[in-house]
């Protein structure tokens, strides 16, 4: 928790909202950046919407690295490194969160889903270890793969029908 609490101006006012049950707004950029996933992806990749199987899939996926949910707004949140964001390129639905945005980090003992709250769908494991680029990438092209594939096969289950 304390390095999470080195991204922000007002340690205190952090630990307010995280004992209120609220998200913190943290800045990217500087500790760590993210990369914004749309959920039905990860749902399509994992072979489910179930959270708990989703958070083992993604924990196996990204070697262990963090990944927030925000389940209110459908996305997931990658956090990787603040030099990793400058570099990433975004070929459709994986935004780079860096220097200049802000994430709604809940706090790090949330790590069960809790109606449409925001959670650790992968907890942060020790400060520092984010999601490698590599693994994070390499996901990306599996989970479209496998969303392309479910799309083929409810179409081909349409034209059957018809």
């Amino acid at each position: 928790m304390r390095w999470l609490l080195t991204a922000v101006t007002s340690p205190a006012r952090t630990r307010e909202h995280w004992a209120a049950g609220q998200v913190a707004l943290m800045p990217c950029g500087d500790l760590f950046g993210a990369v914004r996933l749309d959920v039905d992806l990860l749902h399509a990749a994992a072979g489910t919407a179930e959270w708990p199987d989703v958070g083992d899939y993604m924990r196996r996926e990204l070697g262990g690295g963090p990944v927030l949910a925000h389940p209110r707004s459908r996305h997931l949140y990658a956090l990787i490194s603040p030099a990793a964001t400058r570099r990433w390129k975004d070929d459709g639905g994986a935004e780079a969160l860096g220097g200049g945005t802000y994430l709604g980090v809940p706090s790090p003992e949330r790590i069960e889903p809790e109606g449409l709250h925001a959670y650790w769908l992968v907890p942060l494991r020790r400060p520092g270890a984010l999601v490698g680029t590599t693994a994070l990438t390499r996901f990306l092209t599996d989970a479209r793969s496998a969303q392309a594939r479910a799309a083929r096969q409810v179409s081909d289950g349409g034209a059957r029908r018809a």
